[in-house]
């Protein structure tokens, strides 16, 4: 790939090359995915994987790979919570460096989650974004995963996440998740025992 493409994944650190920040934590950003911006790469990346929803929760992952998101969606007819998982089938960030015209498709999957189990995922994501900092050992990773974490309207950002981190096993367990919304019949969607309980001893342990 062109080295000048790898440029849009330092979007967010652009305008924070002052900070640094251990890859333990989730940095604070203001609210990228929700850009009013119509013609910068956020707004292409809610107008190609979220559309018209509203997430709750959302864990974004961008890269040099096709842009997926994780999120938890309310819809205020029916009173429900849905969770779903948009994957692109092509690079969106191809498409906005190109200023290409050709649509993008996207695999999507999408299950009504209980109210326990949308508490127990909040929960998680909270518990993260509660944690948000600035720190000194922060390391740039400008061609590695990336990952934005979204609750209520808050948000942090990391890169290269330290494997031994509390936000990298939220992301695991958000792995795990996708993978269940993928397998899972029908339209129900319930949070297994077996994860209930890593994330209250993540959020419980500290």
């Amino acid at each position: 790939m062109n080295s000048r493409k790898f440029l849009p994944f330092i979007f967010l650190s652009i305008s924070t090359l002052i900070f640094s920040q251990s890859n333990q934590f989730l940095k604070p950003v203001q609210h990228p995915l929700f850009s009013n911006l119509n013609s910068d790469y956020y707004y292409l990346l809610r107008a190609t994987l979220i559309q018209k929803d509203y997430p709750t929760l959302a864990l974004l992952k961008t890269s040099h790979l096709p842009e997926s998101i994780f999120y938890v969606s309310h819809d205020l007819n029916d009173g429900k919570y849905y969770v779903n998982f948009k994957i692109a089938k092509s690079s969106i960030w191809e498409k906005y460096y190109d200023r290409s015209k050709k649509k993008i498709q996207v695999d999507s999957w999408r299950k009504n989650i209980d109210t326990n189990s949308f508490e127990s995922l909040k929960k998680l994501f909270d518990y993260n974004l509660y944690n948000t900092k600035y720190d000194i050992n922060y390391k740039e990773y400008f061609d590695g995963e990336q990952y934005l974490f979204l609750s209520d309207r808050k948000t942090g950002f990391i890169e290269d996440v330290a494997e031994n981190s509390d936000v990298y096993k939220a992301i695991k367990i958000c792995e795990k998740l996708i993978e269940q919304i993928k397998t899972t019949k029908g339209n129900k969607f319930i949070i297994t025992t077996e994860l209930k309980n890593e994330i209250d001893k993540i959020v419980n342990d500290n």
